[in-house]
């Protein structure tokens, strides 16, 4: 898995309001199939944005850890 770049955050919740939009007409229309590859997309969405967020965390406090050094 490609590490996520934590700027790209706004994108990601972008891709995700998408995908649940696509979901619920997939779930109106009865489309099984659509239905279980959305939620998958979702799941791996939610994997991608708490890894990045992980890292925004980690580059946070590495940089508050510098600050305090110095």
């Amino acid at each position: 898995m490609l590490r996520p770049d934590p700027a790209q955050l706004p994108r990601l919740a972008e891709i995700e309001i998408n995908t649940r939009e696509r979901l619920q007409e997939a779930r109106q229309m009865q489309w099984l199939g659509e239905v279980a590859g959305l939620q998958d997309s979702l799941r791996h969405i939610a994997d991608k944005k708490r890894h990045a967020e992980r890292l925004r965390q980690l580059a946070v406090d590495s940089h508050n850890t510098d600050n305090v050094l110095r």
